[in-house]
């Protein structure tokens, strides 16, 4: 036994034609900011004992609160200095204690900052030595 196919004629599934839209749609998503704080300088070295240094840059005064590994349990607020002045250079040194984390390894820690009244997150790209 087969089943039967019927054919639909077209005008069936005409739709109206829709009037072109001018008006001007809110975006879901507001376009893609650069962040007002950011890593600068060379990939950093994560070494074994768990202290990393790295440059940040920040276009506004900013305050970082904490750092995470990225995919890994190991967190601090063990950041100097905490305060960042805006429109310079900053070396700015976590520790985050003893790791056990194979060397050669590239991670990323998510720092998060305090920029005006606003959180924002900025990745510091490592590698493990």
């Amino acid at each position: 036994q087969q089943p039967v196919f019927t054919q639909q004629s077209p005008q069936q599934f005409a739709q109206p034609p829709v009037p072109p839209v001018f008006t001007q749609q809110p975006s879901l998503q507001p376009p893609q900011q650069p962040l007002p704080i950011y890593q600068t300088g060379p990939i950093a070295t994560l070494r074994q004992d768990g202290v990393v240094t790295f440059q940040v840059y920040s276009t506004k005064p900013a305050q970082l609160l904490t750092a995470v590994i990225e995919g890994t349990n190991y967190v601090t607020t063990n950041i100097s200095p905490t305060s960042i002045l805006p429109n310079q250079t900053t070396n700015v040194t976590v520790v985050f204690g003893p790791l056990a984390l194979p060397s050669g390894v590239n991670y990323r820690i998510i720092v998060t900052a305090r920029v005006d009244s606003e959180i924002v997150q900025f990745p510091v790209y490592v590698s493990t030595s």
